[in-house]
């Protein structure tokens, strides 16, 4: 079949008018459904996920972030995630002190014996877990090694906590008010001894 137009002059087929108003719908449809941005690719972060202190304790830890980019270290920070807050980010109170990393061996080597040691303390807890640690998949330029501490922990610090690398974007903020959202790769949790367990995340 053959469509005419006497005012422009241009003569459509059945099969032209078809792909012309498929292609005219699927314009319209993406116009009102935009496509959401990409994800943000920042830094890694390398956090032990699971902490078990005693109460009235001295504890520390350390953590690692890592990239391709040359990292500041006025940047870091530490937050404990309060859902009954808003925002639901607060600062930790713990004192975090931090040095960089610049060769490629030595931020493999010290990534390397993180993941060792996390790997053993699984063991040690799951009795013989077959779960493990692979090797880093990217070779890092610099990494902030950061060491968090504090002189005695009480049941207030006791529950779930994020290392964060500048500030906290709207997205990550508005996760939180999933019922029951995934952990972030930069999350924790701190359980002390003889505390309440507070809702992870």
């Amino acid at each position: 079949a053959v469509v005419s137009t006497q005012s422009t002059g241009i003569i459509w087929t059945t099969s032209k008018m078809k792909l012309f108003l498929l292609f005219a719908l699927v314009t319209l449809a993406a116009a009102r459904h935009p496509r959401p941005r990409p994800p943000h690719h920042g830094p890694a972060i390398f956090v032990r996920h699971h902490h078990n202190v005693g109460r009235n304790e001295t504890y520390e830890f350390k953590f690692a972030i890592a990239g391709k980019k040359e990292l500041n270290e006025t940047e870091v920070k530490l937050y404990k995630v309060n859902r009954d807050s808003e925002p639901h980010f607060e600062d930790a109170k713990f004192n975090i002190t931090s040095e960089t990393l610049s060769g490629e061996e030595e931020i493999k080597e010290w990534l390397d014996n993180f993941k060792e040691k996390a790997d053993k303390e699984r063991e040690d807890k799951d009795e013989g877990g077959k779960r493990r640690h692979g090797p880093p998949r990217h070779r890092f330029k610099y990494a902030i090694i950061g060491t968090a501490s504090i002189a005695s922990t009480s049941c207030d610090n006791a529950g779930p906590y994020r290392v964060h690398y500048g500030e906290i974007r709207h997205d990550d903020k508005r996760r939180h008010h999933h019922p029951h959202p995934r952990p972030p790769r930069d999350g924790f949790y701190i359980d002390i001894e003889d505390c309440d367990t507070i809702e992870f995340f």
